[in-house]
């Protein structure tokens, strides 16, 4: 069962008296009725694009026998393995994959190994995976009053919202340029800002970054 299957069946359950189908919620249920039983049982796995690359969060119930996990990534050109060492303890794991291969859909296992020696497959999730991952830089930061402070980044964003540390929503920008964009210390009616900590939330295609500023005299 991959992702769409699991949403379905979560979104049917409220109709069948809160009732999931178990074996999209546990697909070792299968192996274990039927083939003489699993090293671990697998409760829930998910993998995202984030910022930061592909993160994979798995959590498992029973494990007796289980040694630990290897991730495996498929990118079209054939299986990779991007673990040296099994990934062991749980019941819950959480792994990074820093650098997927950008603009396409690449898809994750998890290979389940025995103390005896014999593996499990679980997967694949597919994620597709953005061209640029937008990482803002600022320069300079922290930056002195009357000083332009420019925030750029290698993907794209839409807009921006810059906020006080009290939370208030002091300026917007509803585009944010190509080439990223630039500050020069005022708030959205003209009047320059004192010095203290910004917070600069950039929403793109990507989803949403968050930045730190900060501003002295």
């Amino acid at each position: 069962a991959d992702v769409a299957e699991y949403d379905r069946t979560c979104a049917i359950a409220p109709y069948q008296d809160d009732r999931p189908n178990p074996f999209v919620i546990d697909p070792t249920l299968v192996d274990r009725a039927y083939f003489g039983g699993t090293p671990v049982r697998l409760l829930a796995f998910t993998a995202e694009a984030t910022f930061d690359g592909v993160r994979l969060d798995w959590t498992v119930g029973d494990a007796e026998g289980h040694a630990g996990f290897h991730v495996l990534r498929d990118a079209g050109a054939g299986e990779e393995r991007l673990t040296d060492r099994l990934l062991d303890g749980g019941p819950g794991f959480v792994f990074l994959d820093p650098a997927p291969p950008a603009g396409r859909a690449v898809d994750y296992v998890l290979e389940a190994v025995a103390r005896d020696g014999s593996r499990e497959r679980f997967g694949p999730r597919t994620v597709a995976v953005p061209v640029a991952r937008f990482r803002p830089v600022a320069v300079p930061n922290p930056s002195r009053a009357g000083t332009a402070l420019r925030v750029a980044g290698s993907g794209t964003a839409a807009s921006a919202a810059l906020y006080d540390l009290r939370g208030r929503r002091i300026r917007n920008w509803n585009e944010v340029p190509a080439a990223g964009l630039v500050w020069d210390g005022t708030d959205g009616t003209g009047q320059p800002t004192g010095a203290g900590v910004y917070f600069l939330r950039l929403h793109g295609g990507e989803g949403t970054r968050t930045v730190r500023l900060v501003r002295i005299r």
